[in-house]
């Protein structure tokens, strides 16, 4: 199985980027808002976006 993250975990125990350019923590830390890489693709050719994210996250849940 192969996948993108939406964030990289480092050596350090900190985070960064990878298919989130940037996010934002909300809530007292209840929740988090990303902001997507608009570059992205499925390896059949479909855009990576908020939706298909949103999908992932609910088939992982």
């Amino acid at each position: 199985m192969l996948y993108g993250s939406l964030v990289h975990y480092n050596q350090d125990s900190t985070f960064s980027p990878w298919l989130a350019k940037s996010w934002t923590i909300t809530n007292q830390e209840k929740a988090n808002m990303f902001k997507l890489r608009k570059d992205v693709t499925f390896s059949y050719g479909a855009k990576f976006d908020a939706q298909s994210a949103k999908l992932n996250w609910d088939v992982i849940l």
